[in-house]
């Protein structure tokens, strides 16, 4: 998995206070850019019957805006390394405000040490920084509620469809396990929306909840550690390609 790390200033010197740094438009500059470069791609990660191989996430300063972009298929970082590697002084339309990209870094992450160092956990918090919500089949309605299964089953697809090389999960059996042994010990969240580009604004949930694990069976709750790092970088839940469902975990108690 490929990190990046852009840092952008603007043009002209300052960000205008009004300018609110949304994912989706982050996520509109890689597609124009991708478009640009190797237009094929673009019609790929539109593809409605595989995982969204990226995710967004942003950081706001007066000075200056960062987004990282973490990318899980080769192909796509590849394209772009070799694209900033010929051209460096890229700009950038963010919100009718031109920004130049002042630095640029990579970093390769590897998936099988995060796994390697995995350890299986009895306990832990998950903050919900950016909003988080999750569609599901059984309704048309979305849910805005931590719900393990909601969580693990959305870190489990993105696992086995980028990474069942390292280990693969079988869904049935695990999943079983997380709706029996995993459940939300004390919590405090609110709904919030964020815009999205569209009329109705997207809302889910911030905040933290503390996850305790009853028993540790086949060696699960060591996945759980490897799928919440994991879930540091790809995001969890609807929209994670636009800055939508960030969250940071903290390992609390382990088997």
């Amino acid at each position: 998995m490929i990190r990046f790390k852009f840092e952008l200033v603007p043009e002209e010197g300052v960000v205008k206070p009004y300018i609110e740094p949304y994912g989706y438009i982050f996520r509109a500059i890689l597609m124009n850019w991708l478009k640009q470069i190797k237009p094929e791609l673009v019609h790929e990660l539109h593809s409605y019957n595989r995982i969204r191989p990226y995710s967004i996430q942003l950081s706001y300063r007066r000075k200056k805006l960062i987004f990282y972009l973490n990318i899980f298929d080769s192909n796509i970082s590849s394209v772009l390394i070799n694209d900033l590697i010929k051209d460096k002084n890229k700009e950038f339309l963010v919100s009718s405000q031109t920004f130049l990209l002042k630095k640029v870094v990579f970093e390769d992450i590897s998936i099988s040490t995060i796994l390697k160092k995995a350890r299986p956990v009895k306990s832990f918090i998950m903050n919900f920084i950016e909003p988080t919500y999750f569609k599901t089949t059984r309704s048309k309605n979305v849910v805005r509620l931590p719900i393990p299964e909601l969580i693990f089953s959305n870190l489990l697809n993105l696992w086995n469809e980028y990474y069942s090389s390292e280990i693969n999960i079988e869904e049935f059996p695990f999943l079983q396990w997380v709706n029996r042994e995993i459940y939300p010990s004390s919590l405090k969240i609110k709904t919030i929306s964020k815009e999205m580009g569209e009329t109705i604004p997207a809302a889910g949930i911030v905040g933290w909840t503390n996850f305790e694990i009853t028993k540790n069976e086949s060696n699960y709750a060591k996945l759980i550690d490897a799928f919440c790092r994991l879930g540091e970088l790809s995001n969890i839940g609807a929209n994670r390609t636009a800055g939508f469902g960030v969250i940071k975990y903290r390992s609390k108690e382990f088997f």
